[in-house]
């Protein structure tokens, strides 16, 4: 039985093509044309951010903690965000449950160029760079980035002239910094990694979720999340996080489900079109059902049906295939992928801007 791989170059998937069977989608992440976040690697003297911070859910040596915040073999979320199917996938589904929480969707587009660019693709690229360079690279190279980050934020802070859903009447205030923001900003990035991870890769233990759950509290407090906002445990997090979900506090606003529907219906022609419904039905699979009803997402028993044997294909592959391919950061590849719909898709967000009431 031959097999030939011919490249279809979105989100880096391809086409498993074998004699006499009919085209199976399969999702590979392709390697990266360079490696960074090297566990060798040293640039001068680390300057933490926030030394405050304890090494929350790490395993393994303080004093390879002294030169990563989440280094290789002693952090959960380091172990789980190297998969390449979670950093690829991990952010557009962050965003497409975010957008539920309108008053943090308000904040971030009252004060991003997005509102002025529709460029929802370039914004991705650039928190993706930032979210990497913290959990891959040396303190010293994470530090530079968190500077900058602190600096955007603490321009973000307002107030709404109108309602934007049941827990924010007029006049309601908005901060970076509040602390039920950040922790909605910094859960749903956790629990999107955690779902594709223990969908696509291997169940984890409640031990492993646990720390995985700790490690993330971290990130969120190096991103400015207020110490104490987040829930202690892992199954406590669920219950807030899920207890949110399904109750009657959300309010996707119509900016909001168009930029969640723009990251999981990505634009293609030809046969890249089978990879767009590949990449839909991977993401769409592992959200609630409430968050796809509120967004209006497809998912019937056609769906389900074309999923499972999918699911199972990636999980395979995530047994058999080398870690060089399966394993590592997603930024180049992302930018390979990113950069040409961004062109392409900024000018269609701001017709559909056009056309919308945007937050006030």
């Amino acid at each position: 039985m031959s097999a030939e791989w011919p490249t279809i170059p979105t989100f880096g998937a391809t086409l498993l093509v074998i004699a006499d069977w009919d085209v199976v989608p399969v999702l590979l992440i392709l390697p990266d044309t360079t490696v960074t976040g090297d566990e060798s690697g040293h640039c001068g003297q680390a300057s933490v951010v926030r030394p405050e911070l304890g090494l929350t859910g790490v395993r393994g040596g303080q004093d390879r903690m002294s030169e990563y915040y989440f280094g290789r073999g002693e952090s959960v979320l380091r172990m789980v965000m190297e998969h390449k199917i979670v950093g690829m996938l991990y952010g557009s589904r962050a965003l497409i449950v975010g957008a539920l929480e309108p008053m943090a969707f308000t904040g971030t587009y009252a004060q991003s160029r997005v509102t002025l660019t529709g460029d929802y693709y370039g914004r991705l690229l650039k928190t993706q760079q930032a979210f990497e360079t913290v959990i891959f690279e040396p303190r010293c190279e994470a530090d530079r980035t968190l500077r900058k980050v602190a600096a955007m934020h603490s321009l973000v802070k307002g107030s709404v002239k109108e309602s934007v859903g049941p827990d924010y009447p007029p006049g309601s205030t908005y901060d970076a910094a509040d602390p039920w923001l950040a922790l909605w900003t910094m859960s749903v990035l956790c629990e999107s990694a955690h779902t594709l991870y223990t969908t696509y890769v291997r169940e984890l233990t409640d031990e492993e979720s646990d720390l995985f759950w700790a490690d993330w509290v971290r990130f969120g407090e190096l991103f400015g999340m207020p110490a104490g906002a987040a829930p202690a445990t892992w199954a406590e997090f669920r219950e807030m996080y899920f207890g949110y979900i399904h109750s009657d506090r959300p309010n996707v606003l119509p900016m909001a489900n168009k930029a969640a529907v723009a990251s999981v219906n990505l634009p293609a022609t030809g046969p890249a079109q089978v990879v767009s419904r590949v990449m839909y039905l991977l993401l769409a699979a592992t959200l609630p059902a409430r968050v796809r009803d509120l967004h209006g997402l497809r998912w019937g028993i056609a769906e389900q049906i074309s999923w499972l044997p999918l699911r199972e294909a990636v999980r395979m592959g995530n047994m058999v295939l080398p870690a060089s391919i399966r394993r590592g950061p997603v930024g180049e590849r992302s930018r390979a992928v990113l950069i040409p719909l961004r062109e392409r898709e900024a000018a269609l967000m701001r017709k559909h801007q056009e056309r919308l009431q945007p937050p006030t």
